[in-house]
């Protein structure tokens, strides 16, 4: 199976203080990647998180989708995957919208029986375990799938907190969980296994950016914290 890795597309995004639109060369890195999908073959695309500007009005909502309705419309049709999860700046209900509306109307196609329907879109903000295959059908990979872990989707019904470090806490205790549970529960370990997640690791240096954590996004986590020991 050939997987290409992207993330972090920030689509919808303006420049500086102006506020400059972004939205042609956007285009033009989506074409790019097509192009990639293309000359490479690729069976499964990965977008790691960030797939859109946080706070689109509609309208740039609609015109992000289609722009990746255009670049990978031929993509899909022949038989590619694409998994794209919520990250940080991604807004976790549009990405449930996105996933019932898909689901509605596109079944994908069936390359094997005892894999998931390829040849479609898979929007995916809540833990998830995929199992794909190649178009020929050859080979079976699972795709471990963790979004940005959020307040909106793992403290439903809590009580008792008080502080923005109490919530990130028993958020990312509540995220462990779910990944501990997935791992030992839903992976065949002797199958390769590909982990899927938008997060922040301890040690890990970052360039500059401009892109900044709020303080109710300040979950990070350590390796420990989550074993990918057996994962690619």
């Amino acid at each position: 199976m050939k997987i290409l890795h992207t993330s972090d597309w920030h689509l919808g995004d303006k420049l500086g203080a102006r506020r400059l639109e972004r939205r042609p060369h956007l285009k033009n890195g989506l074409n790019q990647i097509a192009r990639y999908l293309e000359e490479y073959k690729v069976d499964v695309m990965i977008i790691s998180g960030d797939v859109f500007s946080d706070q689109l009005l509609m309208e740039a909502r609609r015109d992000a989708i289609g722009d990746i309705h255009e670049a990978f419309q031929a993509f899909v049709q022949a038989g590619g995957t694409i998994i794209a999860i919520s990250g940080n700046h991604d807004s976790e209900p549009f990405f449930d919208l996105l996933y019932d509306a898909t689901e509605l109307v596109s079944g994908g196609k069936s390359f094997r029986p005892d894999a998931d329907p390829g040849g479609k879109l898979y929007a995916l903000a809540f833990p998830k375990v995929l199992r794909l295959s190649d178009r020929l059908g050859r080979e079976v990979v699972q795709f471990l799938v963790m979004p940005f872990p959020n307040k909106r989707r793992y403290l439903r019904g809590e009580s008792g907190i008080q502080t923005i470090e109490q919530q990130n806490m028993r958020v990312m205790e509540q995220f462990s969980g779910a990944f501990k549970h997935l791992i030992n529960e839903e992976i065949d370990k002797s199958k390769a296994c590909v982990m899927v997640s938008h997060l922040f690791i301890n040690g890990v240096e970052l360039p500059h950016t401009r892109f900044h954590l709020t303080e109710a996004q300040e979950m990070i986590f350590s390796r420990q914290e989550l074993p990918t020991s057996g994962l690619i």
